[in-house]
């Protein structure tokens, strides 16, 4: 769906301080990415 809709954007959040996100909260970037990858 995402390949044929040019103008769809795909966003996410995870509660977290954005500052510290990848630091800290890699696992959560990551289940959020996988929950995507399987959407699409």
């Amino acid at each position: 769906m995402l390949a044929s809709k040019e103008n769809i954007q795909v966003g996410a959040r995870v509660a977290s301080n954005h500052t510290k996100i990848l630091r800290k909260d890699s696992l959560a970037v990551a289940d959020v990415v996988r929950e995507l990858a399987q959407a699409a």
